[in-house]
């Protein structure tokens, strides 16, 4: 269960459509595809998502982070012992995002961005 919200986390944590405003740009990617489809399988072939998934798995252990999504859960799964995987993460899943502080999302976009400009050209 932790993992999976664990990982629900990464993937809204990782927004790559805030990176739209590169799209205006001549960019290496073929702009006929889906430019986030490209960056995630840049990101993952570079190894790249593997160290802003790591950074951001150590940071959130470090801010207890884990242990209060893995509370939360026990909690739900307390109050309907019947709930349903999907019904636990439904619930557990938005009150997860809004505990990840303001400083870990700007460290992981950070990551993300540096990573981005080795392989984006500016005009």
């Amino acid at each position: 269960m932790l993992r999976a919200s664990v990982k629900c986390l990464k993937r809204t944590i990782y927004p790559l459509e805030e990176f739209h405003n590169y799209q205006n740009r001549h960019q290496k990617f073929n702009m006929d595809g889906n430019v986030k489809a490209q960056i995630q399988k840049y990101l993952v072939e570079s190894g790249n998502y593997e160290k802003i998934s790591n950074a951001l798995t150590e940071k959130l252990l470090q801010e207890g982070w884990v242990d209060k999504v893995k509370n939360l859960t026990m909690e739900e799964i307390n109050k309907n012992d019947k709930a349903g995987y999907t019904d636990v993460l439904s619930k557990v899943e938005p009150m997860a995002m809004s505990m990840v502080t303001f400083e870990t999302k700007a460290s992981v976009m950070q990551q993300i961005k540096g990573f981005l400009d080795d392989i984006i050209e500016t005009e």
